[in-house]
This record gives C-alpha cells, structure tokens and sequence, in this order.
C-alpha cells in the first residue's frame, strides 16, 4: 500500500464531526477504486466510539448514557470493531484503503501494522502503547 496523503484534519470540539469525516472517506474508498490510500492522525475529544454492531445491541442507548455521564460523547463509528474510548491524550491513527481481505483480514493487519506504528512513536520519544481492546 502506498500511502498518498497524510491528514491530520479533524474536529478537536466535535466528536461527531470527527466520525462523520472518517466515515466520508472510508465511502470515498470504497466507491473509487482509485482513490488514494490515506492516513489519518488526531488527538481527538473525549469519544467514546462504537461500532455498528455495539449500535444494534439493547444495552447501546444505556452505554450512551454511561458515556455521556462521564463526559465521552457517544458516536457510532462507519468502520468495524467494537466500542473503543478516546480522550485528549490518545492518538488516533488511521489508515484507510481499499483491501481485498475487507473485515476478514483486519485483525492480521493490525497484528501486523500496530506494533511498527508504536515502534516508531517511541524512538520520537512519544509514550506509545497498543490499546487493550478485543485484539
């Protein structure tokens, strides 16, 4: 994969926003062929992110609230996984492109690019730490 763009746009006061945006490009993506492959790096607000699946499940509009009662806005994610939590010291990277393997091969890629994306947050001295999700 060759990457052709580097953003770091996003919406430090609108979570929703910031969603929105990355739900735009991953349609772009997957419309266009040849649409370039693109990365994604942000400090975003307090978000707690949740999958669609999350989104379909009887305790989602309670998580909401749970979220919102601690301060995380509640947004449903266009892109796999389940409910992830951000706040103003975590980093978001994103990598968006077209893959033939889509959701079948996401944990591989993780497994296989995360490690090298840390690695190189930490020699620019960045406290880099793989989130403890379902990976």
């Amino acid at each position: 994969m060759t990457i052709r763009h580097l953003l770091t746009t996003h919406f430090p006061d609108d979570p929703v926003m910031d969603a929105a945006l990355a739900t735009a490009f991953l349609r772009r993506t997957a419309r266009d062929p040849n649409a370039p492959a693109l990365v994604r790096i942000y400090s975003p607000a307090r978000t707690l992110s949740f999958g669609r699946l999350d989104a379909v499940r009887a305790q989602f509009p309670a998580a909401t609230a749970v979220a919102r009662q601690h301060g995380f806005t509640p947004v449903v994610r266009g892109a796999g996984g389940r409910a992830a939590a951000y706040h103003e010291q975590s980093l978001v990277a994103e990598m968006i492109s077209r893959d033939a393997e889509g959701m079948v091969g996401a944990r591989p890629r993780f497994q296989r690019i995360t490690p090298r994306l840390v690695a190189v947050l930490r020699k620019l001295g960045v406290d880099a730490r793989i989130g403890t999700g379902a990976w």
